[in-house]
């Protein structure tokens, strides 16, 4: 290790300072390094094992640990030569350089102080989502670089998997890398060329083109969708526009709109303009929006608003989504809820387009607000009171609520704007065409609970309805009704308790809830064909009813002992059982009606040594009191469901790891093949993997599961093949008439920086299949995408 002498140091800065005009060191450390501390900003700082002076070429060269700092920019390497004169620096052998938020590592520079110019060689660069390299990579501007035969890639491998390879390429630091031509190798084959292209090399949303998807099906023929420019603007939004060419359909024009701004609105517009070929020498139009917006005014008070209109249901022929395929109806609201006194007034409207039925509904507007339940006595006595809550008088309790609303139904194909809000026209032989209704209703109830002996819940409640109507039946003008109920239940919890000694099955306990309750209606069938009812406003009208209701719920909790765990466990409601039976008054012959039944058996999760099980069942059934016995129950309408999943992990292992390149962030080092790998090396290699297995099963039957009506099975599983390839597969299997209805498999595979996926649907007739393969780092700018699919009309 040499040290120098103080006095050439001293003339070194003297030097480098006349150079410079502006280095002036205040501490000088001299040592097995060179440095010099506390300067001004745009000084020379060097640092090294050992250095050589040339006094009179004013050069200066620096040995084994080199580095030199100016500005924003630092060099480290084996050998670093400054000239001082010319203001330039020469590095040998493995070097790193830093330009301000651009890291490289290469062999070779030269650089240029003074333009802050240079070239690294064999070197390799890193930006935001990958890395880019070249043979020789050039500072041709302050935050440009370029690179003859150079590429990028998103993969941290020292041999990439994949990588894009231009023969001029230029990096835009933080903003873009731009190419021509680019070739696109996997694996080191070439799988696609592009004359010019531009990539984003900047954090957050970038403004691009997206990859189109090429395909085929029976239904639009050969063709290219989501040929789509995609554009940010600010943080508040971002605009899609696209378009989808087919051979046999026509094409399509998309636009897609997101914004949001946080704690205040968000929302968004899709729309679709369709020129489909109908025929030969023949077109159609039509399109489609759906807008969605969601408002927060602050203080509880918001707005909601979704909007739908499209011109035909055709538009959604060649749709992907299944639901939106079969879909009959659109729907279109808007809601608006503002708190007011001690609760919340709601306006909503609707508007639905019904294509099975060709007619359309609105609602505009219907408004409703309800007072929160509240004690009687409290409206005649102040908050200072002294009151005895637990006096009888103090069990009473009052609710109310407002409700008004106007809607119709449109069945003109052709309605102008009056036929949609108010107008109300007939036909030829008197039917309602176009038909409106207005109206209001108040509701109240006056309820009572109390226990009875301290273990017998008692209730009352009573109901009375207002209702007022723009129009009745009978005299076509302002129209009034009202009604009224009663109803009145008791209660009760009884329990059973029993402890096992030295048993697996610890404690039991037996819950009953046996209930009956008496509600009664008035006869208001006089007035049948006095009223329109529609939503709310909708009064009784039918004869007196007198019912008598009996139910009996019953629960059964276990304590068992988990040897697995060395533990107790509990399960509640392990076992649960409800019977419902009524009486009805009015019916003199049988009053009574049938008994159900609905037991489960609900154990939830629970495990088979280390695996994981979750399981549920239920049955219910049905009894006719006059058609059964003691010795036969007749049971009926059977019905039966289940619920079995199956979930566990796997460790996966990854023996032949790829070393990563020297800029990755998380540098992997391969493990000698040739050495016996450890525990521990395991450990360190390996990956978990979950797998889930669900099965659901449901049946009924009218008199035993013999004979059922229904037989369904639905089972769908997820699991790791190997650490890469994973398969997800789903189906709906009709077990009565042995058809399967539907099912699905989906196949990825991880291909490090990449992901191939291929889905398969059936449903019914109709198939369609999926193959996906994409960069997942890069998923919004680089994928490709190819479809079928097949359907009968």
């Amino acid at each position: 290790m040499i040290k120098n002498t103080l006095s050439s140091i001293i003339f070194l800065l003297a030097l480098t300072s006349s150079i410079l005009c502006q280095v002036t060191p205040t501490v000088l450390s001299v040592g097995d390094s060179l440095h010099i501390e506390r300067v001004k900003p745009d000084s020379i700082l060097f640092a090294a094992d050992s250095l050589r002076t040339d006094y009179e070429k004013q050069i200066i060269k620096l040995y084994s640990n080199a580095s030199i700092d100016y500005k924003n920019y630092k060099i480290d390497s084996d050998t670093l030569t400054v000239d001082l004169e010319n203001r330039k620096a020469f590095t040998k052998g493995l070097t790193r350089m830093e330009d301000n938020s651009q890291l490289m590592i290469g062999h070779d520079t030269y650089y240029d102080v003074n333009t802050e110019e240079g070239i690294l060689y064999n070197g390799i660069g890193k930006f935001e989502q990958g890395f880019y390299s070249g043979d020789e990579i050039r500072k041709v501007g302050k935050k440009i670089y370029d690179i003859d035969y150079g590429k990028f890639t998103t993969c941290e491998d020292e041999h990439p998997h994949f990588y894009m390879k231009s023969k001029k390429l230029r990096v835009y630091v933080n903003e873009q890398i731009l190419g021509k031509p680019f070739i696109m190798y996997v694996n080191d084959f070439p799988i696609l060329w592009l004359p010019y292209a531009s990539f984003p090399a900047k954090k957050g949303r970038k403004a691009g083109f997206l990859v189109p998807q090429p395909g085929y099906n029976n239904s639009d023929g050969k063709y290219v969708k989501n040929v789509a420019y995609y554009y940010p603007f600010k943080d508040y939004a971002d605009f899609i526009f696209s378009v989808d060419l087919t051979e046999l359909r026509g094409w399509n024009f998309n636009f897609n709109n997101d914004y949001k701004k946080r704690y205040v609105y968000n929302g968004g517009v899709d729309f679709t303009y369709n020129h489909r070929v109908t025929d030969i020498g023949n077109a159609r139009d039509d399109w489609v929006v759906n807008a969605t917006h969601f408002h927060d005014f602050g203080n509880k008070t918001t707005l909601r608003m979704n909007l739908n209109y499209m011109t035909s249901k055709q538009i959604w022929e060649s749709e992907e989504d299944i639901d939106k395929r079969l879909s009959e109806r659109i729907t279109s609201s808007i809601s608006f809820s503002k708190p007011l006194l001690s609760s919340t007034l709601s306006l909503t409207a609707t508007y639905t387009d019904d294509f099975l039925k060709n007619q359309k509904a609105i609602v505009l507007p219907r408004a409703s607000y309800s007072l929160p339940s509240k004690p009687i006595y409290e409206f005649f006595t102040s908050k200072d009171s002294k009151v005895n809550r637990n006096a009888w008088w103090t069990k009473f309790n009052v609710s109310t609520s407002f409700s008004a609303i106007q809607q119709g139904t449109i069945k003109e194909e052709n309605p102008e704007f009056s036929d949609i809000i108010w107008s109300n026209d007939k036909d030829t032989t008197d039917v309602y065409i176009n038909e409106h209704h207005a109206g209001a209703s108040m509701r109240s109830s006056i309820y009572y609970s109390d226990k009875l002996m301290s273990w017998l819940v008692f209730s009352q409640t009573f109901n009375y309805n207002e209702y007022v109507f723009d129009r009745s039946k009978i005299e076509n003008n302002i129209g009034f009704a009202g009604d009224y109920s009663t109803s009145s239940k008791i209660s009760t919890t009884i329990y059973g308790f029993k402890k096992f000694n030295n048993s697996y099955l610890k404690a039991m306990r037996h819950i009953l809830k046996p209930s009956a309750s008496f509600s009664y209606k008035p006869d208001l069938s006089k007035h049948a064909g006095d009223y329109y009812t529609f939503g709310p406003v909708s009064p009784n009208t039918a004869k007196r009813s007198r019912t008598v209701n009996f139910s009996l719920g019953q629960e059964w909790q276990v304590k068992i002992y988990d040897k697995v765990n060395d533990k107790e466990k509990v399960y509640n409601n392990l076992i649960s059982m409800t019977s419902n039976c009524s009486y009805n008054l009015e019916n003199k012959k049988k009053p009574f009606s049938e008994i159900t039944h609905s037991i489960k058996f609900n154990p939830k999760s629970f495990s088979i040594g280390k695996l994981p099980v979750n399981y549920n069942t239920s049955v219910g059934f049905r009894q006719n009191p006059y058609d059964m016995t003691w010795l036969d129950w007749k049971a009926t309408n059977w019905s039966y469901s289940q619920n079995l999943s199956i979930s566990g992990e796997t460790q996966t292992y990854d023996y032949f790891r790829n070393p990563s390149n020297p800029l990755a962030d998380h540098k992997v080092e391969t493990v000698d093949g040739d050495s016996e790998l450890s525990i521990e090396d395991l450990k360190t290699i390996s990956e978990t993997k979950s797998w889930k297995l669900s099965f659901t099963h449901d049946m009924s039957a009218e008199r035993q599961f013999l004979k059922p009506k229904t037989n369904n099975l639905r089972m769908s599983s997820s699991f790791n093949i190997t650490k890469n390839w994973n398969v997800t597969y789903s189906n709906y299997i009709d077990v009565e008439d042995k058809r399967v209805m539907s099912q699905s498999i989906n196949l990825t595979r991880d291909l490090h920086c990449w992901r191939l996926t291929l889905q398969y649907n059936k449903s019914n007739e109709y198939w369609d299949y999926t193959l996906v393969f994409f960069n997942v780092k890069l998923h919004d700018d680089l994928k490709i995408e190819t479809k079928g699919q097949k359907k009968y009309y």
